[in-house]
């Protein structure tokens, strides 16, 4: 029997296209092909009695087309900082085994090119955001500042896993990415973020 879990925390994303990425509209993305890192960095979490607390996970993606149509190669990368049931709980949860949201998208994954366990830094200041993942990963955004105060953001888009969430627009100041064969050297291109409350099975 699977085990229940639940998680909380702050989901975010950077990829290559122009903002806002027209991909959470089910329309193609800029560049014809999605190249985008997504990341969690989770507040509040267990697996059955595992704490999961102060975790992160990454998934790095290549979609060629509409991302509704598949086609997805993805790696993923967990915390080194988890001990092996915690890691073994991520693993369970983000590849979508252990049911809850990540089971609904699992049909797009073509192939998961490998899966590592890393050690990644998250860091979160004002409207800033990054990530690092030493030898393979660096991600920096900022929120987009809207014509009233405070940031740009979108509710209610038709592609995402929870759409009731508003996602804050942001701007990535850079996107770098080199393992498996995938390498990527992005800026100025597209980033949002939101919270992130999940739960299965």
């Amino acid at each position: 029997m699977t085990e229940n879990w639940n998680l909380t925390g702050t989901y975010f994303e950077a990829c290559n296209c122009s903002v806002p990425c027209p991909c959470i509209f089910k329309s193609p993305p800029t560049d014809g092909i999605c190249t985008v890192m997504i990341g969690w960095h989770i507040d509040s979490g267990q697996f059955g009695d595992t704490i999961l607390d102060g975790l992160n996970v990454v998934h790095m993606v290549h979609v060629p087309g509409l991302m509704v149509d598949g086609g997805w190669r993805l790696a993923r990368y967990i915390d080194d900082r988890g001990d092996d049931a915690q890691q073994k709980a991520l693993s369970a949860i983000f590849s979508g085994d252990a049911g809850g949201p990540m089971a609904i998208a699992r049909h797009l994954v073509e192939e998961v090119v490998g899966e590592r366990h890393v050690g990644i830094t998250y860091r979160a200041e004002g409207r800033s955001k990054s990530l690092a993942i030493p030898d393979i990963a660096d991600m920096e955004m900022s929120d987009i500042e809207g014509k009233e105060a405070g940031p740009v953001k979108i509710v209610n888009s038709p592609m995402g896993v929870v759409s009731r969430v508003a996602k804050t627009v942001s701007r990535s100041s850079v996107l770098h990415y080199s393992d498996y064969d995938m390498h990527w050297e992005i800026s100025d291109k597209n980033g949002y973020h939101s919270p992130f409350d999940y739960a299965g099975p």
